[in-house]
């Protein structure tokens, strides 16, 4: 079995239950507001219901980033559309301040910190070894 490679430079993790990251994207033929399916520091995949007409590859995007608890932050970041999937497409953020990058690590690090917890809960009552 070969493994497929992978571009990607850093985690992605989906949002928890309940908490969704909510993001306003704005390009050149649409405006909308959308859901991602997962985050890391370089990006995230978008679900839109409808697939956006007009929507081209690596053309730049504005976002309106809205991070929930424990972090609980807007911010605005530069985006550029890298894949489209079905129903979902790739962003890669452009040129995100470092106070704003930090916010996105401060809410990926609460989400390992979830996915530990649970992991060990599992293990303690000998669900998974």
């Amino acid at each position: 079995m070969t493994q497929k490679k992978t571009r990607r430079k850093n985690l992605r993790l989906p949002p928890e239950r309940g908490r969704p990251i909510r993001i306003d994207i704005n390009g050149e033929n649409f405006l909308d507001i959308v859901y991602a399916t997962d985050i890391s520091i370089g990006g995230a995949c978008i679900a839109v219901p409808h697939r956006f007409e007009g929507c081209r590859l690596d053309k730049l995007v504005s976002l309106v980033i809205n991070l929930p608890e424990p972090v609980s932050t807007t911010f605005t970041a530069l985006g550029s559309i890298r894949h489209l999937s079905g129903r979902s497409f790739g962003v890669r953020f452009v040129g995100m301040e470092k106070k704003d990058e930090a916010h996105v690590k401060d809410y990926i690090m609460h989400l390992l910190a979830q996915q530990d917890w649970k992991r060990a809960t599992l293990f303690r009552w000998g669900l998974i070894r």
